[in-house]
């Protein structure tokens, strides 16, 4: 089971992962959350852009032995910067917590005006990045290693690097009229939490003016 440790008003706090983003919407305005997880952290925001951190899954690949656990989070932390950059670029909006950018990452391919065989290609693309995700964790499925050999992880790489240039190029104007129109508040499902700031991606400053948490269990109904 993932368990997920953050800090609330300076006060550490540790919950099952699929809860953080209810707990966190739920609470009142002006507490400080801090989430502790390192794998979209401050400083890997600022340092890296997604390329970069393909290529440096990529030096991981060339070791000797092969280090397919830092290239898995590598490539992960690529196609989850890619969603959190173009969220914040054209809606002022964070995203951080897996199942909110999971969302994320299939709305971006719904509203993109992809034809069906690109649009299953680039789904195709996110869930190898997921894939990634749950090895670093330790959360693999048992054929996972029968499924991606070594030499195959180049190819993975290539998938992520596929879905994170695609991202890169969507247009933002479109995004947000796609997005308004479609989610114009708050819904059981999706709930939005003001904040107000500045995130600093690579050396430039983006303002915040929200954050995102989507709950699946209420999407469905649960």
């Amino acid at each position: 089971m993932w368990r997920k440790t953050f800090a609330i008003d300076g006060v550490t706090v540790t919950c099952k992962t699929q809860d953080f983003a209810n707990i966190v919407s739920n609470l009142k305005s002006g507490v400080v959350i801090d989430d502790s997880d390192d794998w979209l952290s401050d400083a890997v925001v600022q340092k890296y852009t997604p390329l970069e951190l393909i290529e440096a899954a990529r030096s991981e690949l060339s070791k000797t032995p092969q280090d397919k656990i830092q290239a898995s989070k590598k490539g992960w932390m690529a196609a989850a910067l890619s969603i959190k950059i173009l969220f914040i670029k054209s809606l002022k909006l964070d995203v951080t917590t897996y199942n909110t950018l999971s969302f994320f990452a299939h709305l971006s391919l719904d509203i993109g005006d992809l034809e069906f065989h690109d649009q299953y290609s680039l789904r195709n693309c996110w869930q190898v990045a997921e894939r990634l995700h749950q090895e670093y964790y330790g959360v693999w499925e048992p054929d996972f290693y029968a499924d991606y050999i070594e030499s195959d992880y180049s190819k993975i790489l290539d998938n992520v690097q596929h879905f994170v240039v695609f991202l890169s190029n969507i247009d933002h104007q479109n995004l947000r009229d796609r997005f308004h129109k479609e989610f114009p508040s708050s819904s059981p499902s999706l709930v939005f939490r003001k904040q107000s700031g500045n995130i600093k991606i690579g050396d430039t400053d983006f303002e915040v003016e929200s954050t995102a948490f989507y709950h699946p269990e209420r999407y469905y109904g649960e």
